[in-house]
Parts: C-alpha cells; sequence; structure tokens
C-alpha cells in the first residue's frame, strides 16, 4: 500500500496496513531557496524536516482555489492598499471608504515568525459592519483555477493527497473584526451578522459546487467554525452560524464524490453532535486538554463511526516536550485513534513550529512520530503474514456495529441499545453510508428502516416504565429488549424476543446484493390477542426511515404502475408540518432530469386522496443527497401503507423527512409467521421510466 492508497483508503473507512502520519502543515513541498527575507524555510536547520515530510510522511498538501475571469469585487473599487517595511516587519493598510466614513486594517509580517498578525481589525463596532453593508454585494462568477492544483498533485504523485482548503462564511465574516469585537457582534447583533454571513455564502457556496465538480472526488478541509465554538459562543450560536452554512459546502463536496472534513480547534464536546450534523466525513485536530476539552477516545468511541478523526498531537510539545515523554503520547494517540469501530484516524499534530530555526528537539520529535507508525505498520504486516485477510477480518471483528457492503455502498445495523451519538431505542440502519459522498443517509442518532411501535386491536397502551402511569408509549419495539443474532458479511439478523406487553416477537434480516440493492425481510410472530373472541386481530407497525436533510424532502409514488404510461400519473407527496394532513401534487407527464425533478414540486396544488394512505404500496423514491435516489420497493404491496413526515427527523439546520412505511395484517392469528419484504436501492437518478424497470424486476 503506497501512500496515496492508504489516505484514500482511509478516507473511505477502509482498512489500511497502518495510520496515516501527517505532519500537517510541513508536506516536503516548501520552498527552501531564494532570498525571501519572510520565508522561515530557508534556513538550513529546516532542510532535514522538510526532507522527512517528503520521504516518509502520508503528505497531505494544502491547496486553494481560486476564480478568474469573474467579475470585479466591488470592495476594489471602494478599497486601497498600501504596503511598507518597519525594523524590518512588513506592514499592510487597508483602507475602505464607504461615503464620510473611513474603514482601515493594518497586518504585520515578521522575518522570524511565519504567521500574519493582524494590528488593526477592519470592523471595530456595529456602526463599522452596517457601513460595510452598505457596499454593494459581490456577484459570483468565474471559474475554478485548478491547473495549479494538479501541478502540485502531479508533483506528489504516489507519496500522497492534495487537500482543497476553504474558509466558511463564518471565517470570512469573523476576521473582520478583533476576536472580543466578534463575539459582541455575533450575540448582540445576529441579524446584521447574518446579513454578512449571507454575502459570504452566496459567493462561497456556489464557488465550493463549481470547485467541488471541477475536483470531483478530493478531500477538503473547511477551516472557521471554531470561532463559534466554546467558550467565544455558546452552542446554539454554533449550530446557528455555522451548520446552516457549512452543511450545503459539505453536501457540494459530497455530491462529487468528496470528502469534506472540518477544522475546529480548541473545546468540542458540547458541539460534536452539531459538528456531525453538516453531514462531514472528518475532524482535526481534536486538542486534549487544557488546550481541548475531550480526549481522543472519547471522540473515537462516540463518533468514530462517522468521522476519520486526525490529530491529536499537540505543536507546542513537538518543540517542548523530551522525546521519551512525546513518544509516549505518540503511541497513546494511535492506540485512542485506532481503538473499536471508526473510519479512520490520522496521527497529526495541531500546528507546526513557527520560529525561523527549528530546534533540534523538534526535529527528533518528528521523526518519533515517523518511527513509532513504521513500527505499527511492522506489527501488522508481521499479523498479515499469518493471514492475508487479517485487515478485513480483524475489522468486522472490531466493529461494534456490523455492516454489510456493496461497490455502492456500506450499511451498518443497530439494535436498540445506545453506541456514540446513535441513540437508545433506535434500530435498523444506523446509517448507510453511499461510496461516493461520505455522508450518513439517515439522521446519524436515529437509523432508518426502523422498527417503531405495534398497535393490536384493543390493546392497552404501553407502559416502558410501570410504576409511572403517565408514561405511556406505542414505542414498544424502542424499548424492549433486541439483539444482533448472528452477522456475516452476507447478511445480518436483528431478532426481538417476545415483548413484554404485546406479546410479539421479531426476526429482521437484512442483506445486500449488487449493484446497490438492501433487502430487509421481517418476520413477527404473534403469542398474544387483546380482542374479544371471534373479532378480527387487526395488527400495525410503524417502521421508520429519518432521513438526513436530503435537498428535497418529498417522496414520490406512481399509484398505477402496473398500467397506462409510464411518464403518466406520478404523485409527490406534500405535508405543510409533521402533523399537518398528508396530500399529494401530481408531476408533470414526460421525463424529467434530476435537476427538473427538484423543482418541480414548486408551485403545485395539493390534492387530497385519502385512499392512497390505505394501501397497497408497492414503491415510493426521493433524492436523498444531490441526484442520488432511494427508492424503496414492496415485495407484497397488500401488506404496507404508506406514512411520511416532512420533519420527523428534525427541523435543525434543515427539515430532515421520516420516509416511512407501515405493516398491517386484518387478522393476525397466534403463533403463525408473518413475512414483509422489502429492498431499498440507492443509486443515481436515471427517470422514472427506470424506476419502472427496476420495480418490475423486482415483483417478478
Amino acid at each position: 500500500m503506497n501512500r496515496r492508497e492508504r489516505l484514500m483508503a482511509t478516507l473511505r473507512g477502509e482498512p489500511v496496513d497502518r495510520p496515516p502520519v501527517s505532519f500537517y502543515e510541513i508536506t516536503g513541498l516548501e520552498e527552501t531557496g531564494g532570498d525571501d527575507p519572510f520565508n522561515i524555510y530557508s534556513h538550513p536547520s529546516w532542510a532535514p524536516l522538510i526532507k522527512l515530510a517528503a520521504e516518509k510522511t502520508d503528505r497531505i498538501a494544502r491547496c486553494k482555489i481560486p476564480l478568474t475571469g469573474g467579475p470585479r469585487d466591488p470592495w476594489d473599487e471602494f478599497s486601497q492598499i498600501e504596503s511598507w517595511q518597519q525594523d524590518g516587519s512588513l506592514f499592510t493598510r487597508r483602507t475602505v471608504k464607504i461615503g464620510r466614513r473611513e474603514l482601515t486594517a493594518v497586518t504585520r509580517r515578521d522575518p522570524d515568525v511565519n504567521t500574519v498578525w493582524d494590528v488593526e481589525p477592519l470592523l471595530k463596532n456595529p456602526a463599522d459592519l452596517k457601513a460595510l453593508l452598505e457596499l454593494p454585494p459581490a456577484e459570483y462568477g468565474g471559474q475554478p483555477e485548478i491547473a495549479p492544483f494538479l501541478e502540485i498533485e502531479k508533483q506528489v504523485g504516489d507519496s500522497g493527497i492534495v487537500m482543497i482548503d476553504t474558509p466558511d462564511p463564518l471565517c470570512l465574516a469573523a476576521i473582520l473584526f478583533e476576536m472580543g469585537e466578534f463575539t459582541i457582534a455575533a450575540m448582540t447583533e445576529r441579524k446584521l451578522f447574518h446579513q454578512l454571513m449571507e454575502r459570504f455564502a452566496a459567493l462561497l457556496h456556489p464557488k465550493t459546487q463549481a470547485v467541488a465538480q471541477a475536483l470531483p472526488g478530493r478531500h477538503w478541509r473547511i477551516y472557521g467554525p471554531e470561532y463559534a465554538s466554546p467558550p467565544f459562543l455558546p452552542p446554539r450560536l454554533f449550530r446557528e452560524y455555522v451548520v446552516g452554512y457549512v452543511t450545503p459546502m459539505v453536501n457540494a463536496i459530497h455530491k462529487e464524490g468528496g470528502f469534506a472534513r472540518i477544522h475546529s480547534h480548541g473545546n468540542l464536546k458540547d458541539i460534536l453532535d452539531d459538528i456531525v450534523a453538516t453531514g462531514c466525513m472528518g475532524l482535526d485536530p481534536v486538542e486534549p486538554p487544557p488546550q481541548g476539552d475531550v480526549e481522543l477516545s472519547y471522540v473515537r468511541e462516540k463518533y468514530g463511526q462517522q468521522l476519520v478523526l486526525f490529530g491529536n498531537l499537540e505543536a507546542s510539545d513537538i518543540t517542548n516536550l523530551p522525546t521519551p515523554e512525546f513518544e509516549h503520547k505518540v503511541r497513546r494517540a494511535i492506540r485512542e485513534g485506532t481503538a473499536g469501530a471508526g473510519r479512520g484516524f490520522v496521527l497529526m499534530p495541531s500546528g507546526a513550529p513557527y520560529g525561523r530555526k527549528l530546534p533540534p528537539l523538534a526535529l527528533a520529535n518528528y521523526q518519533k512520530m515517523v518511527e513509532i507508525c513504521e513500527q505499527t505498520n511492522m506489527r501488522m504486516n508481521k499479523l498479515a503474514s499469518s493471514n492475508c485477510r487479517f485487515a478485513d477480518s480483524q475489522r468486522r471483528n472490531i466493529m461494534k456495529f456490523p455492516y454489510l457492503e456493496t461497490s455502492s455502498f456500506t450499511a451498518y445495523i443497530a439494535d436498540n441499545a445506545p453506541l456514540g451519538i446513535h441513540r437508545r431505542g433506535y434500530n435498523g440502519l444506523a446509517a448507510l453510508i453511499p461510496r461516493h459522498s461520505g455522508n450518513n443517509l439517515f439522521v446519524p442518532t436515529y437509523a432508518g428502516l426502523n422498527y417503531e411501535t405495534i398497535s393490536l386491536a384493543a390493546m392497552p397502551a404501553y407502559r416502558y416504565e410501570p410504576r409511572k402511569e403517565e408514561h405511556q408509549s406505542i414505542f414498544e419495539p424502542r424499548c424492549e429488549p433486541m439483539h444482533i443474532e448472528s452477522a456475516d458479511t452476507k447478511q445480518v439478523v436483528l431478532v426481538q424476543p417476545e415483548t413484554a406487553h404485546a406479546g410479539v416477537s421479531a426476526r429482521i434480516t437484512f442483506r445486500v446484493a449488487e449493484p446497490h440493492y438492501l433487502h430487509q425481510r421481517i418476520e413477527l410472530t404473534f403469542h398474544h390477542r387483546f380482542c374479544a373472541p371471534g373479532e378480527p386481530n387487526h395488527f400495525s407497525s410503524l417502521w421508520a426511515s429519518y432521513m438526513h436533510m436530503p435537498p428535497d424532502v418529498h417522496i414520490y409514488l406512481k399509484p398505477d404502475w402496473q398500467a397506462g404510461d409510464n411518464l403518466a400519473g406520478w404523485l409527490g407527496v406534500v405535508k405543510a408540518d409533521h402533523r399537518a394532513p398528508v396530500q399529494f401534487c401530481p408531476l408533470p407527464d414526460g421525463e424529467l432530469d434530476a435537476g427538473a425533478h427538484l423543482e418541480a414540486m414548486k408551485g403545485q396544488t395539493p390534492l387530497s386522496m385519502p385512499q392512497l394512505l390505505d394501501g397497497p404500496l408497492a414503491f415510493y423514491y426521493g433524492f436523498c443527497h444531490g441526484s442520488q435516489l432511494l427508492l424503496k420497493m414492496f415485495k407484497q404491496p397488500e401488506q404496507f401503507k404508506l406514512a411520511y413526515s416532512p420533519c420527523g427527523g428534525g427541523t435543525e439546520p434543515a427539515w430532515s423527512p421520516a420516509w416511512d412505511y407501515v405493516l398491517h395484517l386484518d387478522d393476525a392469528q397466534l403463533g403463525q409467521v408473518y413475512t414483509w419484504d422489502l429492498c431499498l436501492v440507492v443509486k443515481e437518478y436515471r427517470g422514472r421510466a427506470d424506476i419502472l424497470d427496476e420495480v418490475r424486476r423486482y415483483m417478478e
């Protein structure tokens, strides 16, 4: 496995021969010559480290992608920039004139320190922000200039990858202020601050989409969320200023097969759920206390299923800790970063030394990072020599969620016990992650194909805490014991023994088939009846799939799918909110591409068609991620009914719908095993005729 292969496998959540090791800001591409007085890497002390990074590390080079050929930024028309040198330092002043108001920002760069200091911020108070917003907004335009990126990729070759580096809207807004003034403005001038962020988002969001399309399948780092992390701002404002603005960027990246990682220094514990809610696949640098507030082991255990973790060595430890002590921290990071179930781990520091002369101790500690990772590699290769499938089988043995794979996706199966961010009570598909995106299609805390309720004729309410009369629920399957009976590479069997109240036992089998099929077989047996003798023992059960902020919350079906024109008679399912009645909107006749389909529901007049809720239900589909289709097909249509909520999985930062189905029987007999079969398809949308082809093949 070469270094590029190792990094890409880690991003995809696949087995690797050893954890990758990155020096983060030091990649071996640093310019060591020339007469630039501000280039610290020209000092001879850096040469051995730069050589080590080039030859031994799993290189992750960074590159920003500019736009060319677009309209001029209107700020330039009102701005003047001047630079001068003073006492060896380089100063730069930007002056923005807005009417009679003049805004100035000053930066300083010192020859012996690899950073740019903010001497004076552009915005010093809310009045300055209001003045800046008087300028006309910039218009998006231009094409991504990708030639420099491709040249760096060529230089790096098989020794690593090149990462696209981008700020988020919060970063571009926050850096205009001094930190204290930023926090005041963000907390007390939220409307104004959103206006500023929306201007940046109007440029960053389409740019991210354009770059992702021009450079598909690449690794990205999104920086800026840390400005809204505690203690600077409370978690509710992190959700407001980060999740809502970053999620569209993550979705655009993942739609094109890329891998979006969030960069956030400092405290994480109170915002980890929100970071995961963006759909990102990676997080760095996961700083340990006291710089952060959470250990790597905690993040790995609770969030490692979705996130590749990059870290968690402190840059200050590289320059200050004696090598034996630093070695202990390296070994601990590798141990915690690779423990138990998880998507992947990259050993990496939080930064790099920034002085002109690299201390010998720092070089020794960098060398120790490489040495320990290579020892890990040797140990794993030694084991692999006795079992050529060590990495894959070991991964399966240690995964707390068993999983099934096809060439198109990985599906993780859960019982109703809590694990990490997966909440107690939710079962079925804890995650379904397409290969091209790395983004869980379901709300990470919930699940898909989730066994929710039991309803039997005349059955009294289920009490999940019997001593508390008010604790009544129909969600008995969530609360009663459930376990994984068996799991291998072909199928996973989930079992719930006879429940204490309803007396229903369940056996749920998941299996996959190439290239993009997941089959669910539900077998239920009834052991009690509550209705009077001679009365029908009516049964129904809700099974829910909580979709993670899809581009379109609606689902679509064709009631007369077995007859008539393939492209006529299609309906979209709509609800104003969770408790509103279900209605239907007709889709236009004729084939629609994905873009036109996503626009098709706008301006439609809903129809009330309650008979469609009573079944039969043969299939429905929705758009789960970009132009990607999620299709559910039901083998016994007469035993399935439709259920739907536009926001059953939550409303913040965007609606997460519940695309559900209901099992039903008119008269369930005791002791008899009843079976329901369905198939879930995840693939690119290729038109409604293609969907009907899938349905007809399944029903044969």
